[in-house]
Formats: structure tokens, sequence, C-alpha cells
């Protein structure tokens, strides 16, 4: 996966957080998994796959998951305690662009967004063709050409 493709990732994994501080005022334990998996990930962008410009592309093993206890323990790669800071330092920043740019299209969405939770206090469930009228159309689909007949 592409930078942009992993970054796009990481405002999805952040959004539901986002969401629940702009809605409902505050967070709850509800994004805690999401929060966990975009941590990973964005260690992972800084450390591993070389998407950090101020770590540039390096590989570091800074720790690993011990695999009886499930606990995140320091390897011996020999990485020191600053590299890990800055490590984490990074990640955080790109955690908090995500969270950024998450917010941002929560905002810019809002009236789409309280359109579908009044449509699914409603309804429960709603099919693909419900969310048309409520969303628009989707960004992957182009749009049916009014003056071309169905088949």
């Amino acid at each position: 996966l592409t930078q942009p493709q992993l970054e796009a990732r990481l405002q999805v994994l952040m959004g539901g957080y986002a969401a629940e501080r702009i809605v409902l005022g505050d967070v709850s334990t509800g994004a805690e998994n999401d929060l966990k998996e975009a941590t990973k990930l964005a260690t992972k962008m800084v450390a591993n796959y070389g998407m950090s410009k101020k770590l540039g592309a390096v590989y570091y093993d800074h720790e690993a998951e011990h695999a009886f206890l499930g606990h995140r323990v320091a390897t011996e790669s020999g990485t020191s305690d600053a590299t890990t800071f800055a490590i984490e330092a990074e990640a955080r920043e790109t955690l908090t662009a995500a969270l950024a740019g998450a917010t941002a299209a929560i905002e810019r969405q809002r009236t789409q967004l309280d359109a579908l939770v009044a449509a699914l206090l409603e309804h429960e469930s709603l099919e693909q063709k419900d969310l048309v009228p409520l969303l628009g159309p989707s960004q992957h689909e182009p749009e049916a050409d009014p003056t071309r007949a169905s088949p």
C-alpha cells in the first residue's frame, strides 16, 4: 500500500473517535480497538515502512509482542531509547494529522451524517438504494445518466 492509502486508512480508523467528539461532545470506550489499530499502523509506517520525514527510510525493530504473554517488550535489536521516543513521537504526529483529517471530513459532511443517523434510528438498517437519497451517489460508481434508458 502507498503512504496516501495508509494515511486514508488512518483517517477511517480515527473517524469514530472524531465523530464521538463532534456529535456527543465526549469520547467513550467504543473507540479502543480503532485507536489500537491506528496506533499500530502509524508506528509501522514510521518504524518499518520508511514513511517518516524525520527518521527517514530505515527499518527499526524497536519492539515486539511476547508470544505467550501478549505484551509488548523491548527487543534486543539495539534501538536506542531516543530512537524509540522519536518513533513514538512521529507516530503520535501521524495520528494527530489523521484525526484532524477525520474531524474535517465529519464537519464537512455533518448534514449527511445527521440524516443517516435519523434514518437508522427510524429503520434500524438501510440498503444501498436507501443511502443515495441521504448521502448522494457513491464516489466509486458513476452517476446514472437520466437520458439513457435502463436495460
